[in-house]
């Protein structure tokens, strides 16, 4: 990116190894700009965001709950 940050497949990238680090925020960040960058990729890009969805669902009903005793 520090090369040619108009280069989609390097952000589609990113936002997978975001994914899998559990960076959903920025993951997004990268795949919406992916998405700006390449419209024609936009079905591809748009089942990762689905896949990216279902990881933060399941962190979110994973995350402990804490009592406010």
């Amino acid at each position: 990116l520090a090369m040619d940050d108009k280069h989609a497949p390097a952000y589609m990238g990113l936002g997978i190894a975001l994914l899998h680090l559990g960076d959903y925020a920025q993951a997004w960040l990268a795949l919406d700009r992916a998405e700006s960058l390449a419209p024609e990729r936009q079905k591809e890009i748009q089942e990762v965001k689905v896949w990216l969805g279902t990881k933060a669902q399941a962190a979110m009903n994973q995350a402990p709950v804490h009592s406010s005793r």
